[in-house]
C-alpha cells in the first residue's frame, strides 16, 4: 500500500471498565475517577463554553456544540489539519484503490478507554449505527450518504466502497466517531448516562450534567501521547456576561465566544488575553420555500389570495438586499465578522470568486416586492436563538428593523437554543437565523447539507429545513461531489454555489469568528472548525 499520509504511533493500554447500559439519567458520575468539586492543580483546566449540548451520543446530531464535546472522548478515522486538509487519526494510512473503493490502515495498538483494542469491526459497526439513531434533530448521514459498504479486511484494514466516485470521502470521515462494536445497538440514553461513552479519544468522561457541566480526566492510553491537562471541567454558560464574569473572577481559565461588546472589558483587566480564529463560520437566514402555506408569514397577492411570498425569488432577493450586512459586521459584530455572499468563506474549496455579498439597496428591494405583487408588503416573523451565537438577538432585531423600512410588518421572536433548534427542525418557522458549521471546509458537503433537495433516505439535505429544491443546483453539486479531477470538481461546486445564491436558496449574512479569552497562564490555538477543545489549550 502506498500511503497518502502517515504519522508516528504512541499508545499505552488502559484499565478495563465493565457494566451494562444504564437505562437513563441525564447526570452521571464515575466516582472512581471523578474530579473533586474544588480540587485545583497546575494541570487542571476549567473552560466556559456558550454552545448547549443536546447529547453525548456522537452519532445523535450534526451539531457543533455536541461535536465540541464528543471530540474529547472519541476519535475519527481522519482529522483535518490547519488548512482543513485530511490528516491521519485512527487511520494512519489510506489509499484510493479505484474510483469507488478506499482502504484505510488502522493504527496498531490503539485501545478504547475500557481497555479493549480498536479493530476494523469497530469501524464497521460505527458506520452501521449512524443511520439508525432514533430521533436525531440533524442526521449525521449527510457524511455517509454516498457509502455503499464498509467492511473489515486483513491486516486491521477497513475498506469503504461508495456508490459513485466520492472525492470528498476523506473529509466526511472526519465527522464520524468510532465507538466499540459492543455499543452498536446502544440507545442515545446509554451515552447520556455515560455508560456508552467509551472511546479512543484523549479524555475519559467522569461526570455529565445535562446543560451544566462535563468533566473528564486525561486518557493515559491515548495513542497521541500524554495530554497537557490531567483534569478538565467544561461549564456550559450560555449567558455571555456570566461566562466572562466567571473568567474574570478566576473561576475559569478560558471562556469562548466572547461577544464584541465585552472585549473592552477583558482588555481592561490585567492577566487575560484574547485570541480570535479565522472568519469562516457562515451565519445565514433559512427560508421556508417548500410549502404554499407557511406558519409565520401572512400575505395576500393582487388577486386577493393568501400566499407564501417566500416562494417568489424576487421576494427572497428583496429580503436579502434590504439587509445592510456591512453595518451588522461593523456595528453589531464590531469587526469580528465579514459580510457573506455564499455559505463558505472566500478561499474555501468550491467557494466561488464570482459571488460577492449582495449590496444594500432598500429602494430596489421595494421595487422587487412591488414586481412580485406585494407593493404594500406583508407580515412576517423572524425567529432566532438568543444564546447560540454572539449577538444573535441583536442581529435578528437589526434585520427586523431593516425589513420594516421596506414596508414589511415584522415581528422578531427569540428563544433559548434548546427550544429553538427542535422547533426549527420540525419546520415551525418561516424565516430563521442559524449558522452552519462548515467544518470540512468544502462546498460539496456544505451544499449537500443545507441546500440540496431534501432526501433523508440518502442523507441529502439533512439541515435543509426550508425544503429548497433546484434541479440545476443538485445536478452541478452531485456531479462535483463525484468528480475525481480536483480542478473540474472545484469549478462544478463553484458553479453550484453561484446558481444557488442567484436563486437565494438561503440568505447568507456574515462569516463569523470565535473570540476566546484566556488567562495569561494558558495558551490557546483556535481551530479552523472553531470548536472549543481542551487539546487546543496549553499551559504557558
Amino acid at each position: 500500500m502506498m500511503p497518502l499520509h502517515t504519522s508516528p504511533l504512541a499508545q499505552k493500554p488502559v484499565g478495563r471498565r465493565a457494566g451494562a447500559y444504564l437505562a437513563a439519567g441525564l447526570a452521571v458520575s464515575i466516582a472512581a475517577s471523578a474530579i473533586p468539586a474544588r480540587a485545583q492543580t497546575a494541570r487542571d483546566l476549567r473552560m466556559g463554553v456558550s454552545t448547549p449540548v443536546s447529547s453525548l451520543d456522537p452519532h445523535f446530531a450534526n451539531s457543533s456544540g455536541n461535536k465540541a464535546i464528543w471530540f474529547h472522548f472519541f476519535d475519527t478515522l481522519l482529522g483535518l489539519d490547519d488548512t482543513l486538509s485530511p490528516a491521519p487519526r485512527l487511520a494512519e494510512e489510506w489509499r484510493l484503490v479505484n474510483d469507488t473503493t478506499w482502504e484505510f490502515k488502522l493504527r496498531d495498538g490503539v485501545t478504547f478507554s475500557n481497555g479493549q483494542p480498536l479493530t476494523a469491526e469497530d469501524v464497521v459497526a460505527s458506520f452501521a449505527r449512524v443511520p439508525n439513531v432514533v430521533a436525531s434533530p440533524a442526521t449525521m448521514t449527510v457524511y455517509t450518504r454516498g457509502i455503499k459498504s464498509v467492511s473489515a479486511i486483513a491486516g486491521n484494514r477497513v475498506r469503504i466502497e461508495t456508490e459513485q466516485p466520492d472525492p470528498a470521502l476523506p473529509r466526511n470521515l472526519t465527522e464520524i466517531a468510532i465507538i466499540p462494536a459492543a455499543y452498536k445497538e446502544a440507545p442515545t440514553a446509554a451515552f447520556n448516562s455515560g455508560e456508552a461513552v467509551v472511546g479512543t479519544g484523549p479524555f475519559i468522561l467522569t461526570h455529565y450534567s445535562a446543560g451544566e457541566t462535563v468533566t473528564m480526566r486525561a486518557n493515559p492510553g491515548h495513542w497521541g501521547g500524554a495530554r497537557a491537562w490531567s483534569n478538565v471541567e467544561i461549564r456550559i454558560i450560555a449567558n455571555d456576561a456570566a461566562r466572562v464574569a466567571a473568567l474574570l473572577s478566576g473561576s475559569l481559565h478560558l471562556a469562548d465566544s466572547v461577544p464584541p461588546e465585552l472585549v473592552e472589558r477583558i482588555e481592561a483587566q490585567r492577566g487575560f488575553r484574547l485570541v480570535s480564529g479565522q472568519r469562516v463560520r457562515p451565519v445565514y437566514l433559512g427560508l421556508d420555500v417548500g410549502r404554499e402555506d407557511s406558519p409565520f408569514v401572512s400575505a395576500v397577492n393582487a388577486a386577493g389570495k393568501r400566499t407564501n411570498p417566500l416562494l417568489d425569488r424576487n421576494v427572497r432577493q428583496a429580503l436579502s438586499i434590504a439587509i445592510n450586512r456591512q453595518a451588522i459586521s461593523d456595528r453589531i459584530m464590531q469587526g469580528s465578522a465579514e459580510p457573506a455572499g455564499q455559505i463558505l468563506a472566500p478561499g474555501q474549496f468550491g467557494a466561488s470568486p464570482n459571488v460577492a455579498p449582495p449590496p444594500y439597496d432598500p429602494a430596489q428591494a421595494k421595487t422587487l416586492l412591488a414586481e412580485a405583487g406585494y407593493p404594500r408588503g406583508f407580515s412576517i416573523t423572524l425567529h432566532s436563538s438568543n444564546n447560540r451565537l454572539p449577538n444573535d438577538t441583536k442581529v435578528a432585531q437589526a434585520i427586523g428593523q431593516m425589513w420594516t423600512q421596506i414596508g414589511l410588518d415584522v415581528k422578531v421572536e427569540v428563544l433559548p437554543f434548546a427550544a429553538y433548534l427542535p422547533r426549527a427542525t420540525r419546520r415551525e418557522f418561516s424565516v430563521w437565523l442559524l449558522n452552519s458549521a462548515a467544518t470540512t471546509g468544502e462546498m460539496g458537503r456544505a451544499l449537500n447539507s443545507l441546500i440540496l433537495t431534501y432526501d433523508p433516505k440518502i442523507g441529502q439535505g439533512g439541515i435543509n429545513r426550508g425544503r429548497y429544491s433546484n434541479p440545476e443546483v443538485d445536478r452541478l453539486a452531485l456531479e462535483g461531489m463525484r468528480t475525481m479531477d480536483e480542478e473540474r470538481r472545484r469549478r462544478l461546486l463553484e458553479r453550484a454555489s453561484e446558481v444557488a445564491m442567484h436563486d437565494v436558496a438561503v440568505i447568507p449574512l456574515y462569516h463569523d469568528s470565535v473570540t476566546v479569552a484566556v488567562v495569561d497562564t494558558v495558551d490557546y490555538a483556535p481551530r479552523p472548525d472553531q470548536f472549543t477543545l481542551a487539546i487546543s489549550a496549553r499551559p504557558r
